[in-house]
């Protein structure tokens, strides 16, 4: 399956093999800019997968504006990656767009 972020068309990708240490953290997940994949680890929690899925996101988006800096923060990705998790998640969005939009 692919998804549009930005310019590009990325392939999401599951991957079955067992987390990599990474920088003494578990890499759950990928983004190749110039394959255009993003990679995540398959038979996790459900919500630790769909966070990793944006997580990885936010990255693409954040490399698709030239955002090198913002890109390379670990930790505003993941902060930013579950707060729009969450958002998603926690709300009716076509009901509050209905809202809006009447």
């Amino acid at each position: 399956m692919k998804i549009n972020i930005g310019s590009m068309k990325y392939e999401l990708v599951k991957d079955s093999s067992k987390p990599e240490e990474e920088c003494s953290e578990i890499a759950l997940g990928s983004a190749n800019y110039l394959d255009a994949t993003i990679t995540v680890l398959s038979g996790l929690d459900k919500q630790v997968v769909k966070q990793t899925l944006w997580h990885e996101i936010v990255h693409v988006m954040l490399n698709e504006i030239g955002k090198d800096k913002l890109n390379n923060d670990e930790g505003f990705v993941d902060a930013l990656a579950k707060q729009i998790y969450s958002v998603l998640e926690n709300n009716n969005l076509e009901k509050i767009y209905k809202e809006i939009e009447t």
